[in-house]
């Protein structure tokens, strides 16, 4: 599951996560400097700036940059769409669409497909469950999935520990791993908390919330929420229409913030239509990324989510904590 925003008691009740240092991200960091990832058990090395303008092809706004030595085509314009945010959201929301019988998952259906992406100037390919779990694992509370003819360990291990123990201090005192998604759809998913969006404070339940976080998702990975048929849990968010809405135009400079990031935009939250500025929809999808790049939005400036209650703005997650199995 991702990230129910910046309600950290929340995320402990539920989630305890092996967190991942932020610094190949980081907005200051060495660009050039190499970081290697784990792609469907195949060690993959790109630079910091190269995974950066990669995981930013499925931001919803994303931001590129130009990396050292290289030209800004050659840095992101693989990524560019003429339709939506990106070509990567572009090739999920096609396999979306394609499904004729949707259901809460729409990952495993499609999870076999092999697919090749670019990091960097390199393709990579990969099936689609592989690259779902790499980019859950960008979130705070991820929701992964067991890809087809491979276990948890294999799927998703590298970001979460499902199946062994990797660097933990006291290993005498093992944890029973959590079902997030047992926990959504039972009582104590149905409880309430209150987010803000935009300034304006919306309550719905912790299953709500992640049905609404996950309908930016262009592969989601929905669930019934207790008391509540899939229809009234999901069904409006089904074939990316949130992510549609948001009509997203991608300019030359390849900063998608850069068009129309203050003007309101209509989105549905459950049953609701919201309207809010993009700016302030997008701070609230940035708050749920483990690495988040926060934006100025109407008077609220940039400079200020330094000092932003981390509760609403948490800031980037820079620890390590293998205390945790996982059976989703």
């Amino acid at each position: 599951m991702k990230a129910l925003s910046a309600h950290l008691y929340a995320i402990m009740r539920f989630a305890p996560l092996a967190l991942v240092a932020c610094a190949t991200t980081a907005a200051h960091s060495a660009g050039a400097d190499n970081t290697v990832k784990i792609i469907d058990g195949v060690k993959v090395i790109r630079t910091k700036c190269e995974w950066h303008n990669f995981f930013q092809s499925m931001n919803m706004w994303p931001r590129y940059r130009a990396c050292p030595g290289k030209s800004a085509y050659a840095s992101f314009g693989a990524y560019l769409s003429a339709s939506s945010a990106s070509s990567s959201i572009d090739t999920f929301l096609d396999l979306n669409r394609g499904q004729r019988q949707p259901a809460a998952d729409y990952v495993t259906p499609v999870g076999s497909v092999r697919i090749s992406f670019k990091i960097g100037d390199v393709p990579h390919t990969a099936s689609a469950c592989a690259w779902y779990n790499l980019f859950q694992s960008r979130y705070r509370t991820p929701l992964y999935v067991k890809c087809e003819r491979k276990t948890n360990d294999q799927s998703f291990g590298s970001y979460s520990e499902p199946d062994y123990w990797k660097g933990r201090v006291n290993a005498a005192s093992p944890r029973k791993a959590p079902d997030i998604q047992g926990f959504l759809e039972g009582q104590e998913g149905a409880d309430l908390m209150t987010l803000p969006i935009g300034g304006v404070n919306y309550t719905r339940s912790f299953c709500e919330w992640h049905n609404f976080l996950q309908s930016f998702n262009p592969l989601p990975r929905f669930v019934t929420c207790s008391g509540k048929t899939a229809v009234e849990s999901f069904s409006q968010y089904r074939f990316g229409q949130n992510i549609v809405a948001l009509n997203v135009k991608m300019p030359a400079n390849a900063d998608a913030t850069s068009i129309g990031f203050g003007e309101p935009v209509s989105f549905q939250l459950g049953a609701e239509t919201i309207i809010a500025k993009r700016c302030a929809l997008y701070n609230w999808l940035q708050s749920n990324i483990r690495c988040p790049i926060y934006r100025g939005c109407g008077t609220i400036s940039q400079d200020s989510f330094a000092t932003a209650d981390p509760r609403i703005f948490p800031k980037a997650d820079k620890r390590f904590l293998y205390d945790q199995n996982y059976t989703d």
